[in-house]
């Protein structure tokens, strides 16, 4: 393992990410950018669910489908100097909800790149996401995965799926890449429930990976952010409750049935209870 190699936090729209990327950062050594590919262009949202292989890499324009927009060009290749460069001891990455599809290229643009994927209880993700009301204008799931559905697996969806449906697929799609791409990349899986409930055990292995060490910082920061819940939409700051619990109320008897059987080896792979 290269010690200066970038790495990425991967997961699923409201797993955590911003919360972890928040909690590496207390570190000194790391530095950690904020979803790059998708909140700096619109490129990657309108392109989300559509694969990218390791073969289309291309050294100049990076990917054909960018050839052209010379400006996303030169922001990734700026990206990719900023992530090469960290000084002695320091770790530099980024993390994204998006690029699951796009991983086998992620390792041709970035070699080296080691892999931070969180997973937090489907269940927990589904309630989250269902509680956004514009989460369609934001995530674009009844195009995106929509057009996953079709094109690359070749269902169709007739008149169209419910929030819900879509979400629970989006869930499983992005989970399925994950575990055809993850083998190839010096990775590691977090449970955001093991953050929360067990930080001492679980925060321990997560800095190793990065052959960093954890700090009270960064101890301090899991403790403090979840008092209460305050903040906007993207928070870091949650109850403990909220965190963990919050999606029995908000999820019905029948929807929490269609996630367990609709992601029934995700529950099994993560050990979340059904």
């Amino acid at each position: 393992m290269h010690h200066s190699a970038p790495f990425l936090i991967i997961g699923h729209h409201r797993s955590g990410t911003n919360f972890l990327g928040e909690l590496l950062q207390q570190n000194p050594a790391v530095a950690c950018a904020n979803e790059p590919f998708s909140m700096h262009t619109d490129f990657f949202r309108d392109n989300d669910l559509r694969p990218w292989s390791a073969a289309e890499y291309d050294q100049a324009v990076l990917h054909p489908e960018l050839y052209p927009h010379p400006k996303i060009v030169l922001f990734l290749q700026e990206l990719r100097k900023w992530l090469g460069s960290s000084p002695d001891g320091c770790r530099r990455g980024f993390k994204e909800t998006l690029l699951y599809e796009k991983l086998p290229w992620l390792g041709a643009y970035l070699p080296g790149l080691r892999i931070i994927h969180l997973v937090r209880d489907p269940r927990a993700i589904a309630a989250s996401v269902l509680k956004v009301p514009e989460a369609d204008e934001l995530w674009k799931y009844s195009v995106t995965v929509t057009r996953y559905l079709e094109q690359q697996l070749g269902h169709p969806t007739g008149d169209g799926l419910d929030p819900f449906e879509l979400c629970l697929r989006s869930i499983g799609i992005r989970w399925e890449l994950a575990r055809q791409s993850l083998a190839a990349f010096e990775h590691i899986t977090v449970r955001l429930e093991d953050l929360v409930e067990h930080p001492e055990d679980a925060l321990g292995p997560l800095m190793k990976f990065l052959d960093l060490e954890p700090t009270v910082e960064q101890r301090d920061f899991i403790a403090y952010s979840q008092q209460s819940s305050r903040g906007g939409r993207y928070s870091s700051y949650r109850s403990r409750d909220a965190v963990l619990n919050s999606w029995r109320s908000r999820l019905t008897d029948e929807q929490q049935a269609r996630l367990t059987g609709g992601l029934r080896s995700f529950f099994e792979e993560y050990e979340y209870a059904c």
